[in-house]
């Protein structure tokens, strides 16, 4: 009898004899297809029901990775027969019930992860784990599991990683973990813990990471914790511990991040609490400067649009006038900014990066808003600039952008998701991190939209530039458009900062590791943007102020024209009630009348 007709008998779909080691894509099988290596269940296949304790007799099993099923019951005991496995994970499901003891039987275990197994897991941490001794990954975060941790744990002495964070899991912290001289992270946050930190911590000689916030710790931090040399996270924040600060803390120079708060400790308010509060206060400050900036350049733009350009003497303001797509795509970006520097204001450095809220939705959407705003304005402006420097690549670009509602606004689906608690498939089984479609598309749609953003402005950079050279090549008589001039030149200039903004936003987002900069990062970018948005502006009032001048000319031109034609003796008589230029339609009228038509259509277009 196969493994396969053993996954015969509990799902009917599976095919028996050797089939399924051909057929199924989400196990292996030994060279003769006899016997199944590994095996991953996963949605949709697998959602819901009892866990089959015939796994238990898939003796050449080496990996079992159990994710986001649903299955309920108990955790089988027979798994502790599977004596060839080496990776065994449980993750986001309904058990129910405790952790079996056979599990220590498992010696060639190298990574147990059970992780999120649900609210009626509740169960204490077996001692018989003690006995892995090959283990190097332990995870048991997010479950319900209560009472203490056990010391034997501090026989494991190939263990690299150890996570017990939120459980309810109390007592002390076993001297004994200090024995794990292979540690590199450990992960206790959350619980109930009490008592001190542990002596014999300096034994961490390869530790990078220590999270024990939010427990009952007691007693001073240890002076030897400055010993760990290579350490690069530490988080002791919200304990009760108490004593000063050791001075040791300033030989960690490879610290990137640092939280004390929330303890009861002499120096912290200079030394982390401080730092802490004072850098909030900072962003705190620098988010109302900016929200401030940004409500006042929004309200000389709306003043500017209805009392400049959309009022009109004895017709009052004018809805036509005031609603162009320029005005409106412009009113847009300056909106979504003023939102999401409230949301920054209103915000902490918790959830700043956060990732499953409604907050992280919105953001996301008021991005996509504000980008899709940029490239419509922006191409807007530009269009005939490119078409009259770059015509082969124009139509390109006419579809590019009509395109890229979609780009922009596929970067608010994976939060969206997020939020209403929708769980993707994993794309990587083999993978400890258990990495979904959904995180994968969390991380690359919002790039995507930004190499679309870079992608078009480096487009307007080229033509731009291009025109601006041809302007100074020109001989005074034969100088290009003003108008086109001016938008090349604001245009340079928003197209600059604009890259800038993204570039420097995604360099912060991969080297910069403390939550300073996590918190300072939508501020830089905010700040950039209102640049943008007031380059944008300083262009529309450039262009008003040329269309005013251009008026002022061509008015001079008519009065000087006809001041000549009344000195002279022409043939045609003319009408010397007529006023208006434009309403005139023979004699040396009509010869103003479609440059001057042209010149106000021509700066209304483009206004």
């Amino acid at each position: 009898m196969t493994d396969c007709d053993l996954l015969h008998d509990v799902w009917a779909w599976y095919p028996s004899g050797t089939a399924c080691c051909k057929t199924i894509g989400h196990l292996t099988c030994t060279a003769d297809n006899q016997h199944i290596r590994t095996l991953t269940l996963a949605e949709p296949l697998f959602n819901g029901g009892h866990f089959p304790t015939e796994i238990g007799l898939l003796t050449s099993l080496e990996s079992l990775q159990v994710r986001y099923t649903n299955f309920n019951g108990s955790i089988p005991t027979e798994l502790g027969k599977l004596q060839k496995l080496t990776m065994l994970t449980f993750t986001d499901s309904n058990f129910s019930g405790k952790l079996p003891t056979e599990l220590g039987k498992l010696t060639s275990l190298k990574s147990l992860v059970m992780t999120n197994l649900g609210q009626s897991f509740t169960s204490v941490i077996p001692t018989e784990l003690g006995q892995l001794s090959n283990l190097d990954t332990l995870g048991l975060e997010r479950n319900m599991l209560t009472g203490t941790i056990p010391s034997e744990l501090g026989k494991l002495n190939k263990l690299t990683n150890l996570s017990l964070a939120s459980n309810r899991l109390s007592g002390d912290i076993p001297k004994e973990i200090t024995n794990i001289k292979t540690l590199e992270a450990l992960y206790l946050s959350n619980n109930a813990l009490s008592g001190p930190i542990p002596a014999g911590i300096e034994n961490w000689e390869k530790i990078r990471a220590i999270f024990i916030s939010d427990n009952k710790l007691q007693g001073p931090i240890p002076s030897e914790i400055g010993q760990l040399t290579t350490l690069e996270r530490l988080d002791l924040g919200n304990n009760n511990l108490s004593g000063d600060v050791p001075s040791s803390l300033e030989n960690l120079i490879r610290l990137v991040y640092k939280n004390l708060a929330g303890n009861k400790l002499n120096s912290v308010d200079l030394v982390q609490q401080g730092n802490q509060e004072g850098a909030e206060k900072m962003f705190q400050i620098v988010s109302k400067v900016l929200f401030s900036l940004g409500a006042l350049l929004l309200g000389s733009f709306v003043g500017f649009v209805l009392y400049v350009e959309g009022y009109q003497h004895g017709d009052g303001i004018s809805i036509r006038r005031i609603s162009t797509s320029f005005n409106i795509t412009l009113f847009l970006m300056s909106f979504c900014v003023l939102a999401m520097l409230a949301i920054q204001m209103a915000g902490n450095a918790k959830d700043a990066n956060s990732n499953n809220s409604a907050t992280s939705s919105i953001q996301f959407l008021l991005i996509a808003t504000t980008e899709l705003s940029y490239v419509k304005y922006s191409y807007a402006r530009s269009t005939h600039v490119l078409e009259a420097v770059l015509p082969q690549v124009h139509p390109y670009m006419d579809k590019f952008v009509l395109l890229s509602p979609l780009i922009l606004y596929a970067q608010v689906i994976p939060p969206i998701m997020y939020t209403s608690g929708y769980q993707a498939n994993v794309l990587n089984f083999m993978d400890e991190q258990a990495v979904t479609a959904l995180d994968v598309a969390f991380v690359l749609l919002p790039i995507i939209a930004g190499c679309c953003i870079v992608l078009i402005d480096a487009v307007h950079l080229v033509t731009f530039t291009i025109y601006i050279r041809m302007n100074t090549r020109m001989s005074r008589g034969d100088k290009v458009d003003e108008r086109f001039l001016i938008i090349s030149r604001f245009g340079t200039l928003a197209s600059t900062l604009c890259i800038a903004t993204i570039l420097i936003g995604a360099l912060i987002q991969i080297k910069a590791q403390d939550m300073f900069w996590v918190r300072g990062r939508p501020l830089i970018g905010i700040g950039m943007i209102l640049a943008v948005i007031s380059t944008l502006f300083g262009m529309k009032l450039s262009l008003y102020w040329n269309s005013q001048r251009e008026q002022k000319r061509v008015n001079q031109s008519y009065l000087k024209a006809k001041a000549i034609a009344q000195g002279s003796h022409a043939a045609v008589k003319l009408d010397m009630t007529e006023t208006q230029p434009e309403t005139a339609d023979k004699g040396w009228k009509g010869i103003f009348k479609s440059s001057r038509a042209g010149s106000v259509a021509n700066n209304s277009t483009l206004a």
